[in-house]
């Protein structure tokens, strides 16, 4: 494989979680779910091969994280992208924040 392409289909390319699907979660549940999405974006940061997103329409909360992890990406004029969730004080900002440390939208060199 030369490079992996990642993409949505309809009118988002990852438009998030539905936090409603949290309420009344155990703290321990939350953090684990964002752990886990951790060490997606991270598996996907560190492929060797290229990773491009190519974002169109909402790219919302974990679908702004994907496309932080992508090495390259490529935005529609129809996309919106937003971390929502720094509004709610909810901690899924802690997977936010680790996507953050390097959203200036420079190309990562994959490793």
């Amino acid at each position: 494989m030369a490079a992996l392409i990642i993409r949505g289909a309809g009118r988002s390319f990852v438009a998030g979680a539905d936090v409603t699907e949290f309420h009344g979660s155990p703290a321990k549940r939350i953090e684990e779910i964002a752990r886990l999405n951790i060490r997606l974006f991270d598996a996907i940061e560190n492929l060797k091969i290229p990773v491009i997103a190519v974002l169109d329409g909402f790219t919302l909360g974990g679908g702004n994280e994907l496309a932080m992890s992508a090495h390259y990406r490529i935005v529609t004029e129809n996309t919106r992208i937003g971390q929502p969730e720094v509004n709610w004080a909810s901690s899924l900002v802690m997977v936010a924040c680790n996507a953050c440390r390097d959203s200036s939208g420079r190309p990562r060199r994959p490793r």
